[in-house]
């Protein structure tokens, strides 16, 4: 299996899929990076089914890019950080609201 269609079959089994969309921008080197695009803000479980326990957040990493820039009758590259997403997973929300009973079982049986 190459390198591209391993990175196809992660996306599609992921219990967050995503796509891919291509941003374009002639003044940067790179001039083309591929970002990830989370497909639901909610997570899968194995069936397909939709998981409201969990949601998806995407997974983002700085890339150092090239700028290009006019000055007078010459062009200057600046270094810059670039964010760039490369995929989704799931995770528990921050907040999730507890059932004041269960709060006290869980904490008797300590």
């Amino acid at each position: 299996m190459d390198d591209l269609s391993e990175i196809m079959d992660i996306q599609s089994r992921s219990l967050a899929p995503w796509d891919f969309s291509l941003d374009m921008d002639p003044n940067r080197y790179p001039m083309v990076i591929s970002e990830a695009n989370c497909l639901s803000s909610v997570c899968t479980d194995s069936s397909g089914n939709e998981n409201p326990e969990l949601i998806s957040l995407p997974i983002q990493q700085d890339i150092m890019v090239l700028i290009r820039e006019q000055k007078d009758c010459d062009y200057v590259y600046k270094l810059e950080s670039k964010r760039v997403t490369v995929g989704c997973t799931c995770v528990w929300p921050n907040e999730f609201e507890v059932d004041p009973m269960e709060e006290i079982d869980i904490y008797l049986s300590r």
